[in-house]
């Protein structure tokens, strides 16, 4: 069963720049922290629907993402405990702004240290989620400012700089824009109850990112070496065509957002099975 922790938009303020900031506090108080709850509700429900049936955990294991999220509880806290900190050997003054507990499946978010760093919750929520899928199952782990702000062991495969004569590249850059364009979009028309000033011809852009993205398909799938890939790419290109078409309504845009979502995943599995055969291209 899912728990949460998240931060919201409440925890921000106006600077003289007239930008929003996250607001930096010394402690959450329980509106906080019940703000932050009510938010992830709602952001579970939009993550789970995206982990990948099957994938490969960080040790090279092949697991079922779903699966290992499915006990996982997520608690938003206000601040640490001495056994919290202990647990992950996180001492003061150090800002532990969340930890991965297998031990009891849970993954806590302290509201005090997370504001305090002027961080955004959802970073450490999905920081901790991807500890409880992807890593070992019986180790702690746990997010503080410097784990968040860089992540040295996080480095790509050798690869050359995108040049438009890959179509491998191509194929994932004009899905990637598709799906910029229409999620940039969805809580705008949500918000404004339509498509708003400056943002019309939005969607026919996607729509014919994504038709680029097909054409180009069949020029790049002789170089990838798993053709499963390839199948499953088409069929969700043609499925983000497919929900794209047609008079959208503002509600339309959600299921939208999520097939360019697909197409834009299925475009890196390619991506990724491509340049593991040519590391060095």
């Amino acid at each position: 069963m899912w728990g949460t922790s998240i931060s919201d938009r409440s925890a921000a303020t106006s600077n003289p720049t007239g930008r929003r900031t996250i607001r930096a506090v010394s402690t959450a108080s329980q509106a906080d922290v019940n703000r932050m709850q009510g938010v992830a509700e709602v952001a579970f429900a939009e993550l789970v629907p995206l982990l990948p049936e099957t994938d490969w955990d960080w040790h090279g294991n092949l697991i079922h993402p779903h699966e290992k999220a499915a006990p996982v509880w997520l608690q938003v806290q206000q601040w640490p405990t001495a056994e919290d900190r202990a647990l992950v050997n996180v001492p003061e003054p150090d800002r532990l702004l969340g930890l991965h507990d297998p031990s009891r499946d849970l993954i806590l978010i302290f509201a005090s240290d997370t504001l305090a760093g002027g961080m955004d919750a959802r970073r450490v929520l999905y920081h901790e989620l991807g500890h409880a899928i992807y890593d070992y199952p019986d180790i702690a782990s746990a997010t503080t400012d410097s784990s968040l702000a860089s992540a040295p062991e996080m480095v790509s495969r050798p690869h050359r700089e995108f040049t438009d004569d890959c179509p491998v590249c191509q194929v994932f850059e004009r899905s990637a824009v598709a799906y910029g364009l229409v999620l940039m979009l969805d809580p705008r028309a949500l918000l404004y109850h339509r498509i708003p000033d400056g943002w019309g011809g939005t969607i026919p852009l996607a729509r014919h990112r994504i038709a680029q993205a097909q054409a180009l398909l069949p020029i790049a799938a002789p170089l990838i070496p798993d053709q499963w890939m390839v199948a499953e790419l088409d069929s969700r290109l043609a499925e983000a065509q497919w929900a794209l078409s047609g008079t959208l309504s503002v509600e339309d845009l959600g299921a939208a957002t999520h097939a360019l979502y697909r197409a834009l995943d299925g475009a890196a599995d390619v991506n990724g099975s491509f340049w593991a055969s040519h590391p060095h291209s």
